[in-house]
């Protein structure tokens, strides 16, 4: 301990000596942000580019109609411009790199909800980019939820209304 001490106490006493390289080691991040400030100046804006997203609806239920719409609302509207296609074709569009992400959503994705039964949507990123995928990632996985929530919480009407729900009317 006495010799941590020891070394300690002359490395200060070497450091006191020159303060130069103290003040030095203080005034070069000071400097490096004061030049970064002054080239990309105070009142820059960041925006985002709209997200090009694909989504194939395999199975055109109340659920799968209720994510759709879900996405092209409000804020997420003015994000994300959707694009809808069958997943051949937005497999093909991923492959040539045309969007950010392909969600697809599996056919009996609304009897599987309804039946309290677990379902999955497929997500497709786009692996030339990094940022914007992820953002499509967030927003598909924050869409199950509320839908997951919708199903828990409403899931003694829905069996109920099961029929008018599932009827071709």
């Amino acid at each position: 301990m006495n010799t941590a001490l020891l070394i300690v106490r002359n490395d200060m006493k070497r450091r006191l000596r020159s303060p130069v390289s103290v003040i030095c080691m203080l005034l070069i991040p000071i400097g490096l942000t004061l030049l970064v400030g002054l080239v990309f100046g105070r009142h820059g804006t960041v925006e985002l580019s709209h997200i090009k997203v694909l989504l194939a609806d395999n199975d055109r239920g109340l659920a799968a109609n209720f994510l759709k719409q879900g996405m092209k609302q409000g804020r997420l509207a003015e994000l994300i411009d959707i694009a809808e296609v069958d997943s051949t074709e937005g497999r093909s569009l991923m492959g040539e790199g045309k969007a950010s992400a392909l969600i697809e959503i599996p056919a009996g994705f609304t009897t599987g909800i309804l039946d309290g039964k677990p379902v999955q949507i497929a997500l497709v990123k786009n692996p030339q980019e990094t940022f914007l995928p992820l953002i499509v990632e967030e927003i598909t996985k924050t869409m199950a939820v509320m839908i997951d929530g919708a199903a828990r919480v409403f899931e003694k009407p829905i069996g109920e209304a099961r029929g008018m729900l599932t009827a071709d009317r």
